[in-house]
């Protein structure tokens, strides 16, 4: 039996039209109250994690494990 892994980057085999960086902007506004938090971010090249503790960082959030649980809920 032959097992295959797809690895994609946006735009090779399919476009998700930014569905990543929407997710990210309605969990912030919605969970943190943070409406404009993805405005200028580059997400490419970052892991989510990463992602979620440039977002707390640039605005004075406390980065725990229990609110980056929360992000991804």
């Amino acid at each position: 039996m032959f097992k295959l892994v797809l690895f994609d980057i946006d735009g090779t085999l399919i476009r998700t039209e930014g569905a990543g960086v929407k997710a990210f902007a309605q969990t912030s506004a919605e969970e943190f109250g943070l409406p404009d938090a993805t405005q200028g971010m580059t997400f490419a090249g970052r892991t989510d994690r990463a992602l979620v503790e440039l977002i707390f960082d640039q605005n004075a959030i406390e980065i725990t494990e229990a609110k980056i649980d929360r992000f991804f809920e």
